[in-house]
């Protein structure tokens, strides 16, 4: 007589036991599921199982971006735990928006999430959703959605220059801040750096809300009013997360003391700073030619 497959399977259960489950009693929980030992045994789908696990990547970012100590989520061997995150994130929205059917609602949700993620984080990796997503809207009948990259085309040859980002922003209108300083947010003293400038319209600016801004700038010019020189926001990064954030420059302090800047900090800062310079407390931009004259060291 042969023996039954099933005597010589090893069930093991390490949430309950720290054994060997007995085959009865994996058959008496199955059964309640109204499944077999069997069909338990069969192996999933690609996509079944790829969907399943990007699923589970974006509820664990979401619930990341909750958690008060990001450390305790991720303590891999190598990166940032943000930064891990991040990347399990967009290698997600690629693997769903492969795996669904094209043209379809879920496809093109799919598809305008994956183009967020690419303008605001990886702009590098335009050419590739140009070539292989949105070529298939250039076949026949197909629809056409490419007006999510359309004038985003971060490639650029070597020898053309860089036209500044905001030209209108001088050295006295943002004093006191620099491109690479470091500061505390004055309500939530969390650490942060500058990495960019946004000019305010003047028709969108509110004179009453802004009147009293002027602590964070001694030694204003005298013939130039308070509000002429405001007109404008902070683009930060955090310390010890992946956020960018505009802020407000009445939020800001900035501060000097290098000693508050760990190795293990600022996981965007590659993004846009070439090294700290620890002697003078800043980075050291690697964008300059989209802002001149704007860096701490000017």
């Amino acid at each position: 007589m042969n023996p039954s497959q099933d005597e010589h399977q090893m069930y093991l259960d390490p949430f309950a036991t720290n054994g060997e489950v007995p085959i009865d009693k994996l058959q008496h929980l199955v059964s309640h599921a109204d499944m077999t030992v069997a069909s338990l045994r069969n192996s999933g789908t690609v996509f079944a199982i790829t969907s399943r696990t990007a699923h589970n990547i974006e509820a664990s970012h979401a619930a990341g971006s909750r958690r008060a100590d990001p450390l305790s989520l991720s303590k891999l061997l190598h990166g940032h735990s943000a930064v891990n995150r991040q990347l399990a994130l967009y290698a997600t929205r690629w693997a769903l928006l492969i795996l669904q059917v094209p043209y379809t609602r879920r496809y093109q949700d799919r598809r305008i999430q994956l183009l967020g993620h690419i303008m605001r984080d990886w702009p590098e990796d335009e050419w590739i959703m140009s070539k292989y997503v949105l070529a298939q809207s250039q076949r026949a009948g197909a629809p056409d959605h490419g007006w999510g990259l359309r004038g985003m085309f971060v490639r650029r040859p070597d020898p053309m220059q860089t036209d500044p980002f905001q030209d209108e922003l001088t050295a006295d209108r943002v004093a006191p801040f620099r491109l690479g300083q470091i500061f505390v947010h004055k309500r939530y003293q969390w650490l942060g750096a500058i990495v960019g400038f946004y000019e305010v319209p003047p028709a969108s600016w509110d004179l009453e809300s802004w009147g009293n801004f002027d602590a964070a700038s001694e030694g204003d010019s005298a013939t130039q009013s308070n509000t002429d020189r405001r007109r404008f926001y902070v683009k930060t990064i955090a310390a010890s997360s992946t956020d960018e954030q505009v802020i407000a420059p009445g939020n800001l302090r900035v501060i000097s003391d290098e000693s508050r800047v760990t190795g293990g900090m600022f996981p965007l800062a590659g993004k846009y700073f070439k090294r700290f310079d620890r002697e003078k407390c800043r980075f050291i931009s690697n964008i300059d030619e989209d802002y001149p004259c704007l860096t701490a060291g000017d």
